[in-house]
């Protein structure tokens, strides 16, 4: 009965002990900030630290729509910039048939007057 007693008793001062020195490290604790005069005199303002954190966030994100704009604008500008040199081909290609066209014209006119003017 006696070594229940005991071992009941142990247990107790166990967690006396325990209880003390965690009472221990948590004044310790204290006294270090206490004693830290920077962090007495400015401590943590976690609002502003949340808003900082918040601005930055939103930069972030208009920055990468920023991005995705500008990334899409490149893509219209390549799309026109195709367009226009298609055009342009074409239209090169048009003149260049024009071309072809009256100068086919103008040597058959000129064969006929010639070859009629070579008979006289």
């Amino acid at each position: 009965m006696m070594l229940a007693g005991n071992k009941l008793q142990d247990e107790v001062m166990a967690k006396e002990e325990a209880k003390i020195k965690m009472r221990r490290e948590a004044n310790e604790q204290r006294r270090l900030r206490i004693m830290d005069a920077r962090a007495r005199t400015m401590g943590l303002d976690i609002e502003a630290l949340n808003a900082q954190v918040e601005e930055k966030n939103r930069a972030k994100r208009a920055g990468q729509e920023n991005e995705e704009l500008l990334r899409l604008q490149a893509i219209e500008i390549e799309r026109i910039v195709a367009q226009a040199k298609e055009e342009e081909k074409q239209m090169l290609d048009f003149q260049a048939a024009e071309l072809k066209k009256s100068w086919e014209e103008s040597m058959k006119k000129k064969k006929r007057t010639g070859s009629s003017q070579e008979g006289y």
